[in-house]
């Protein structure tokens, strides 16, 4: 199946034949990203979503493929490396949509709540729902800010990869897996302390992530 190929046979045409290079790989990453979108990706709203299938695509094409061509083969599904690049460009659009609504924010949240132009307050799943948005505007400045090594464990670990497959994505022999379990909890605890910086520790997180208990009739 070609989403189980470590090199599909477009990535032989970047040099003899660019135009169909484009085409194939536009088709194989539009239909990959949409059916079986990383989980960051497929959270997000259908527009952004394309949007970011968009970017990702251009990502990888311009500039004569330049990304494409530092693919290199390591034993690993091409999907799966496409799903990292995905990940990150989710990352970067959620970013830009949280700075400008922030910048197009024309008065305090206080004030709002106060004019009652904000809902806020009043009902506690919203409330919930923000707390949700605020944290999880957190956690992806915070994973801004660290190393994209580091930042490539956290989210391998978090799409589901084993040790010995995250050795492989980073380049490493595939028998690191003591190497990058310890880097991995490392990173977590990085991570926590950088959150707990932020104001948030790791109970909000699992508070806001737990179902709302429903109060007995």
């Amino acid at each position: 199946h070609p989403l189980d190929e470590s090199w599909p046979s477009f990535l032989d045409l970047l040099h003899t034949d660019p135009a169909s290079a484009f085409s194939a790989f536009y088709e194989f990453a539009w239909r990959m990203l949409t059916a079986a979108p990383p989980s960051l990706l497929a959270r997000l709203p259908r527009d952004l979503r394309e949007d970011c299938i968009s970017e990702v695509i251009v990502h990888c094409c311009r500039d004569d493929f330049a990304v494409l061509r530092r693919y290199r083969d390591r034993g690993r599904p091409f999907a799966h490396w496409l799903s990292f690049v995905a990940r990150n460009k989710a990352m970067d659009l959620l970013r830009r949509e949280s700075r400008g609504r922030a910048a197009s924010s024309d008065a305090p949240a206080a004030t709002r709540r106060a004019t009652g132009d904000d809902p806020v307050g009043t009902d506690p799943r919203i409330d919930d729902r923000v707390a949700c948005k605020q944290a999880a505007e957190i956690v992806l400045r915070c994973l801004a800010q660290m190393p994209p090594d580091q930042r490539l464990l956290l989210e391998g670990a978090a799409e589901g990869y084993r040790p010995r497959e995250l050795a492989v994505l980073l380049g490493l022999p595939a028998r690191s897996n003591k190497k990058i379990s310890d880097d991995l909890r490392a990173c977590r605890k990085r991570l926590l302390r950088m959150l707990a910086a932020q104001g948030l520790d790791l109970a909000d997180l699992l508070d806001l992530n737990r179902p709302a208990r429903r109060s007995e009739a």
